[in-house]
């Protein structure tokens, strides 16, 4: 599958963490928040003796903090402990006032070895600007680890752990499924697992229960629909299709889903016939998970490579057509009419 690089920032801040010595500055950002907090909680949790909070521990929101404050709780000495933590959401060092920026660089350069210092790019982009020599100064102090999205096997090997833990069973495939509804993020999937077991009575999870009770994001949704047209479910397609424009989904949103999908089979198409491996094809068309690419691949076993090219063109003219009309839900109709309908998907 297209595997999410892993930074080795974030593999010497994962290793120091299990060694139980922390750096002493670092920046988390990234869009597993799931990740991110949990190695918050166990930094916590490994820095700050039980009952010694109030002592050896500091949070700050952005808004309002400043550099008095910071300066504070750098000083801070730890009791009956080695370390103080000092915990900030939300607060943006890139961005200050050039004197804020200049006092910011002379205290991150001068850190006492008894603090850990963590600042968190929670609801605020961690987009830093490295042409500026300030920028590049603040960089150089941190350590920034990003919690990426993980990789499809680590997902799933930790949904089937979680559902364990829970005295529930559930199949690989079934994990798989689960992970492509959610888009693989680890704090939708951490709700979807509690409501999912508390709704299945039984020890085994079945893919119904999951189709029952997981929400699954629109672009698994738009998948669906794709997955019924390629698949000649011509009236499964037409009730997600529906769904979707109910739930308001804007057309132009799912038009580029479907034009994504039919380009996808085109290209699994010509990978079929030059007897490309699975993963070549994840690869070179950023297809992140086995799932995704092992149905796409069956599916383009099903048409000819006329038929998967004339549906990419299908997508393209309703592209047009939707640039010359307000009538948009019209337009994907017809589109999804086009494809089933014309018999451009068929069974071999």
């Amino acid at each position: 599958m297209a595997k999410n690089a892993v930074s080795q920032e974030y593999k010497d801040f994962i290793q120091a963490v299990n060694d139980g010595n922390p750096g002493s500055f670092y920046i988390f950002y990234g869009p597993e928040r799931y990740l991110l907090e949990f190695y918050l909680t166990k930094l916590r949790e490994t820095l700050v003796p039980e009952g010694l909070d109030e002592f050896n521990y500091r949070r700050f929101e952005g808004k309002g903090l400043t550099i008095p404050k910071l300066i504070d709780a750098v000083d801070s000495l730890p009791v009956f402990s080695s370390r103080t933590f000092i915990e900030i959401h939300d607060y943006d060092i890139f961005s200050q006032p050039s004197d804020t920026t200049e006092k910011l660089i002379s205290l991150f350069s001068d850190l006492p070895d008894y603090i850990c210092l963590v600042i968190s790019y929670d609801t605020i982009e961690f987009k830093p600007d490295k042409r500026l020599k300030s920028v590049k100064s603040l960089l150089s102090k941190a350590k920034c680890v990003e919690f990426a999205h993980q990789e499809e096997k680590k997902v799933v090997r930790w949904i089937l752990n979680h559902v364990k833990s829970h005295r529930k069973t559930m199949s690989s495939q079934d994990g798989e499924y689960m992970c492509m509804l959610t888009g693989g993020d680890m704090t939708t999937l951490n709700t979807e697992i509690e409501k999912l077991c508390t709704y299945v009575s039984g020890e085994n999870i079945t893919r119904e229960d999951i189709d029952v009770c997981v929400s699954p994001t629109s672009q698994a949704v738009t998948y669906k629909l794709t997955n019924a047209i390629s698949a000649g479910k011509y009236d499964e397609a037409a009730d997600i299709l529906s769904q979707l424009l109910d739930n308001n989904e804007p057309p132009h949103k799912i038009l580029f889903s479907v034009s994504l999908v039919m380009r996808q089979l085109l290209w699994a198409k010509l990978c079929l016939n030059e007897d490309r491996p699975v993963k070549y094809y994840m690869d070179t068309f950023g297809i992140r998970f086995d799932f995704q690419a092992r149905n796409l691949y069956s599916a383009a076993k099903r048409l000819t490579l006329e038929q998967c090219r004339e549906n990419v063109l299908l997508c393209g003219s309703a592209a047009l057509e939707m640039n010359s009309t307000s009538d948009y839900d019209s337009v994907i109709k017809e589109l999804v009419s086009k494809i089933a309908l014309s018999g451009k998907v068929v069974h071999l």
